[in-house]
């Protein structure tokens, strides 16, 4: 009997690699589902990504809410900074603009990428020598570690930097009052109106 019971369970249970067939009751939730959930939906459908596990949807929109809370906040500060009444689409412009300098990786063409490749490429490598053991990089790149320092002969004595001395006053610590969680947290002091043409 236990057997039995547990066949029917997996009968109901569908993967992503089967098909999927809607029920009555999956179109009543499905008119439930949030119009952004939906236009995620057929985004990832018309890339040729039909079956996701549903966390996507909301790793997605949470991903969508940041990024423009984010950029809405810069756009804001940029037009505060202009003395600006509005918030303009200039303002979202400019803010989505220094948003992608910093945070996304803007990836260079095909053809400049073999360029450079074919640059670096001309160069040849150095010789190998022919002496027994371990064989090493020539001297002045076997300076791996970054506390290392080539002792100066001329100068004589320690061969200790001064900056790599500890005192109290190039310690610096940070003051972690402003930080909540993992991230700041950043908030507008004052409202303003969208004027987007």
């Amino acid at each position: 009997m236990q057997n039995e019971g547990a066949t029917i369970k997996s009968e109901n249970i569908r993967g992503l690699h089967e098909e999927y067939e809607s029920t009555a009751d999956e179109n009543e939730a499905s008119d439930k589902v949030p119009l952004d959930a939906k236009v995620l939906h057929y985004i990832l459908e018309s890339m040729g990504a039909p079956h996701y596990e549903p966390r996507v949807i909301h790793q997605l929109l949470e991903f969508i809410h940041r990024y423009l809370s984010e950029i809405l906040l810069d756009a804001h500060d940029y037009a505060a900074y202009a003395k600006k009444e509005t918030i303009e689409a200039q303002d979202i412009r400019v803010a989505i603009a220094s948003r992608l300098d910093k945070q996304y990786a803007q990836i260079p063409s095909h053809e400049l990428t073999m360029e450079l490749a074919n640059k670096r490429n001309s160069v040849p490598l150095p010789s190998i020598s022919n002496e027994y053991g371990v064989r090493l990089p020539p001297p002045q790149f076997q300076l791996l570690n970054y506390d290392m320092i080539r002792y100066d002969e001329t100068r004589g004595g320690s061969n200790v930097r001064n900056d790599m001395i500890r005192t109290e006053s190039n310690v610096k610590v940070s003051s972690l009052s402003s930080i909540e969680g993992s991230r700041n947290v950043r908030k507008c002091s004052t409202s303003m109106k969208f004027n987007i043409k």
